[in-house]
């Protein structure tokens, strides 16, 4: 549930740039719920870790994410 709440924010500071502090939230919500999802659902939740904080130009960060999402499933 939580999940879809970040997503939610997510998408809707993609689609309107003057909320970006939306960003920040969407992540704090994924950070939360990490250790609370299977490894397939915690790849994800890595993943959009990473296209928040690249649309946040945070991209050493970005990167990072981007890694821990790839250890959990390679072939993404």
């Amino acid at each position: 549930m939580l999940y879809n709440y970040a997503n939610s924010l997510y998408k809707f500071a993609e689609a309107n740039p003057e909320y970006d502090s939306l960003y920040t939230m969407a992540q704090n919500i994924y950070k939360s719920t990490s250790g609370m999802v299977d490894s397939q659902q915690k790849q994800k939740i890595w993943h959009n870790l990473g296209n928040s904080a690249f649309k946040q130009e945070q991209y050493q960060e970005a990167v990072n994410y981007y890694v821990q999402a790839l250890r959990l499933d390679p072939e993404s």
